[in-house]
């Protein structure tokens, strides 16, 4: 949609831990399919602005795997939470290299018994040569 907007399809994925409220330690992944609306920066090729900014919404989920200490089964258990996500962000131009701010959520339906949303932050700085 001209040279300083698009839409488009993604299926961002992630990997990180998460921590619950006793201390212990688990390995979270999230996986999304998603349609995204791009505006200036990065947005195109062809947009030669300093600024730009996004909007992602789309269906996924946010999975950790638990240590099972019960001593019966596997060692590892999924624990996932699906729903509806949601992510905004912008990105600057500093000195050439790209840095982007955005927040996310992972809004899960009412129904579910025991699972909580997941709101996201991240920050990234790209080196670009």
């Amino acid at each position: 949609i001209g040279s300083e907007m698009s839409v488009g399809a993604m299926a961002p994925v992630g990997l990180g831990f998460s921590q619950n409220a006793n201390g212990g330690l688990s390995l979270a992944y999230h996986y999304t399919l998603a349609v995204t609306l791009q505006v200036g920066l990065g947005s195109t090729r062809e947009a030669n602005v300093p600024f730009g900014a996004f909007m992602n919404l789309g269906y996924g989920s946010f999975d950790r795997l638990v240590r099972n200490n019960s001593g019966i089964g596997p060692a590892f258990v999924r624990d996932g939470s699906n729903g509806v996500f949601s992510e905004v962000g912008v990105r600057y131009d500093y000195r050439g290299n790209e840095i982007n701010l955005s927040a996310g959520l992972w809004r899960v339906p009412v129904s579910a018994v025991d699972k909580v949303d997941v709101v996201s932050l991240r920050l990234m700085y790209g080196l670009l040569y």
